[in-house]
């Protein structure tokens, strides 16, 4: 079901989320990495995702537990200059007989931090997505 505003995405997150704040594994090789998912920060970052794709919400676990891709990347924060580690996951996921969706959350530090719902035919944003070193992909 889509939502109406950012603040039945935060609901819909802590439902997704089963409480506040939910921890998620996937495997890379032989190691296991964890990102921390807050529904509050989430929440805030929801105002910035189109709320007609807040049916896509439910993907978000299954990106955070089997990536089709992660990506490590050294980028500079906007806001405070530092440089940071961030692991990028992205999965396309079929919705429909002719269409997909790509998920994208981004983590720092095993914290989520950014996360997308886009349309697959916007191929030149996925490209855009793959930045740095490509860590693994299936």
């Amino acid at each position: 079901p889509r939502l109406s505003s950012a603040e039945q995405m935060e609901a819909g997150l802590r439902q997704l989320l089963g409480g506040e704040e939910r921890s998620f594994s996937y495997r890379v090789g032989e190691f296991t990495h964890s990102v921390v998912v807050n529904a509050v920060a989430l929440g805030r970052l929801a105002r910035h995702v189109e709320l007609g794709r807040s049916a896509y919400l439910p993907f978000l676990e299954e990106t955070l537990t089997d990536p089709a891709e992660v990506w490590l990347s050294f980028e500079r924060h906007r806001g405070t200059g530092l440089v940071v580690l961030r692991h990028r996951l992205i999965r396309a996921i079929r919705v429909g007989a002719k269409e997909a969706v790509l998920v994208v959350a981004q983590a720092t530090r095993g914290f989520m931090e950014a996360w997308t719902f886009l349309p697959v035919e916007r191929l030149a944003y996925l490209q855009k997505q793959r930045v740095g070193r490509l860590l693994w992909s299936r």
